[in-house]
């Protein structure tokens, strides 16, 4: 870990944020240990006196460039070791898809996803030919479900959810959602199918395409998770909280992440994004425990029986996607700093191996 480490001060150092500038203006010593311990500055990735270190005779002239490659070389013999140990090769499947949003397998191969562009839509892999061909054209797909013959999807552009028939690709019903509140996440539970909207909308239909009910939220609902008691939680972009919300405001519970002393997420920009740092959700069923993955390693865990924070796990910096396989007790990080999938077991977070993949992963699922 010390050569992430290394690379992370580095970042910090020198991404201009106001909180570590005041922190530096704050303290005189540190401004002393930058402007006399030149060896000392770089090596902590300080690096504005590398100039002034160039224009020295002597051997002080190489001190920039030595730390440069002793930084290197430290990133490079962590990444070394990672690919050392208990790494396991992803079989690749040659498809076509340039943002891909999800996974479904069977017993003849796989259905996926492509969000955008002209691959955008529903694709099939027959795996005993090898063939790939479209299935359905879907703009802005963000999750699709295929469950006893029928698959389920948003399209944004049409503002609605279809059910279609997997052999036929017959459509058996529509049903038009708003389109005011952006991408639409699916979600089956109990015979009830979720659409949840990544901009504040939540919708509960039955599986003949008759809406139950409807809520606007009056926040955002980022990577969500539906749990057994029909409620739906979400991470807010703009806050460090897990939110569980049901159809009536009363029904909601607003819960502040277990972050450390001192840490807080980055605000909304001034156009609305937020930095993606909470960047997954996952439930394990048999534990009824939700998972939220964050950019900087740590793995938060709610305990829906007791209410309470579990102890975090922790692993590298860079996680993009999660998910949870509750029958074998696995949990899986994509990390695209590292081009690794790393596997854990749920109960404790015990690392298993580090599956090493030929692209950055957006989504990743349990097949």
């Amino acid at each position: 870990r010390a050569g992430t480490t290394v690379l992370w001060r580095f970042v910090m150092a020198n991404a201009g944020l106001p909180r570590i500038d005041r922190f530096i203006a704050r303290r005189p010593w540190i401004g002393r240990v930058l402007e006399w311990t030149f060896p000392a500055s770089d090596l902590l990735c300080f690096v504005w006196h590398r100039q002034r270190m160039g224009d020295r005779a002597g051997l002080w002239r190489l001190v920039p460039a030595v730390s440069w490659c002793g930084v290197l070389g430290l990133l490079l013999w962590n990444q070394g070791h990672l690919l050392r140990h208990d790494l396991l090769q992803a079989e690749q499947v040659p498809v076509p898809v340039y943002d891909p949003q999800g996974v479904v397998a069977d017993a003849g191969g796989l259905w996926y996803a492509d969000r955008i562009g002209v691959t955008a839509g529903v694709w099939r892999y027959e795996q005993a030919s090898g063939a790939v061909r479209p299935y359905l054209r879907a703009q802005n797909l963000l999750t699709f479900i295929v469950q006893d013959g029928a698959l389920y999807l948003h399209d944004e552009f049409e503002h609605e959810v279809l059910k279609v028939d997997a052999a036929t690709r017959r459509i058996l019903w529509r049903a038009p959602l708003p389109g005011e509140f952006g991408g639409v996440e699916l979600k089956l539970r109990d015979d009830r199918l979720f659409a949840i909207a990544q901009d504040g909308y939540l919708a509960v239909m039955d599986l003949d395409g008759r809406k139950r009910a409807e809520r606007s939220l009056p926040f955002q609902a980022w990577h969500p998770q539906v749990l057994p008691d029909g409620r739906v939680a979400s991470v807010d972009p703009h806050e460090p909280l897990l939110r569980i919300s049901g159809m009536t405001a009363g029904e909601d519970d607003v819960i502040p992440l277990p972050l450390l002393p001192g840490l807080s997420i980055p605000p909304a920009t001034s156009n609305g994004d937020a930095i993606p740092v909470m960047t997954g959700t996952a439930y394990a069923e048999p534990l009824q425990t939700l998972y939220l993955a964050t950019l900087w390693g740590d793995v938060f865990r709610y305990d829906l029986r007791t209410r309470r924070w579990l102890p975090s796990f922790r692993t590298q910096p860079g996680v993009r996607a999660i998910a949870a396989d509750g029958a074998h007790n696995l949990l899986f990080l994509s990390n695209h700093a590292r081009g690794v999938v790393d596997v854990r077991t749920l109960d404790s977070g015990a690392h298993l191996a580090y599956v090493l993949t030929s692209a950055f992963d957006s989504t990743i699922t349990p097949i």
